[in-house]
């Protein structure tokens, strides 16, 4: 994820460190089925939870195939006075809570929490108190996705959550099955895909991809944020072909200028194929703009 932040953009933004689960959980189960949405550039998977004041929606997604899924929920008693908070995210697998970094948003009569992208183990490549850390992130199986029966999440300023769901098995089993559709209708073999030696990988650091003049004038005046979710197309020799934006929050200044700037300095080692062979693949990030 391309983070930036009035003056600089980061491939990747270490939160601060929230508190442990400073009381026992709130407990909220599931009170409607999964549904899962194929929209053209995305799969989401949605469900109810709670009933009255504690009504709400929680939505996982994916941009392409992968072990992320970006996390969000949808409440009429989720506002903030705050846009963004430090927060911790915990599906039972027992590497304990992850951090993570919440930034609250208005969709409609809904006020929504978003997560960003998390992993059912916890796993993050960012490295903390000068640790190294692991630089490839280790799969997550079918058995963890079946182990994985619940959320506990915690939220500065908000009292923890248990959001019961039951086995995440069968739900993550038809996302997979929708993000190799994904792949296949923006014209790659998903098996082709799934068998890479190496991935699309960018050339020097993203994080000067954009820059401080970059962030639209009009966005500034209106002291304004967003996200966009991309995909480059890039070619067998690493070249960008094309710009495809997956989501975005408004204004499409955003959006737009994201495209246009990426498409001109963004420069790519191309992805290998099972043979070790250069071929045609696809990066998939995100960018946040968000003023200091």
């Amino acid at each position: 994820m391309l983070v930036f932040r009035t003056i600089a953009m980061l491939l990747a933004c270490a939160p601060m460190a929230a508190p442990a689960w400073a009381a026992d959980p709130v407990v909220i189960k599931r009170t409607g089925k999964w549904v899962l949405n194929y929209d053209t550039d995305s799969c989401h998977l949605l469900a109810e939870f709670g009933t009255g004041e504690a009504r709400m929606f929680v939505r996982f997604s994916r941009f392409t195939p992968g072990d992320g899924l970006d996390l969000s929920m949808y409440s009429e008693k989720l506002t903030s006075s705050r846009s963004a908070v430090d927060a911790k995210v915990d599906f039972g697998l027992g590497s304990g809570p992850a951090d993570a970094r919440v930034m609250y948003a208005n969709a409609g009569k809904f006020s929504v929490m978003l997560f960003g992208s998390v992993r059912l183990d916890g796993w993050n490549r960012i490295a903390k108190d000068g640790e190294s850390g692991e630089d490839v992130a280790p799969k997550v199986t079918p058995e963890q996705e079946a182990r994985v029966t619940s959320l506990t999440y915690s939220a500065q300023f908000r009292s923890p959550v248990r959001l019961e769901f039951g086995s995440l098995a069968n739900p993550l089993a038809q996302m997979r099955d929708c993000t190799a559709n994904l792949v296949r209708t923006w014209g790659y073999d998903p098996d082709v895909q799934a068998a890479l030696t190496r991935s699309v990988t960018p050339k020097g650091a993203p994080s000067k991809w954009l820059r401080d003049k970059d962030y639209p004038s009009e966005a500034v005046r209106n002291r304004q944020s967003g996200i966009v979710q991309f995909r480059l197309d890039v070619d067998s020799d690493g070249r960008v072909l094309g710009c495809h934006v997956l989501a975005r929050t408004d204004p499409d200044a955003f959006a737009d200028h994201t495209c246009k700037t990426l498409r001109a300095r963004a420069v790519f080692d191309p992805a290998l194929d099972a043979q070790g062979k250069p071929v045609r693949s696809f990066f998939v990030s995100k960018v946040t703009f968000k003023l200091g």
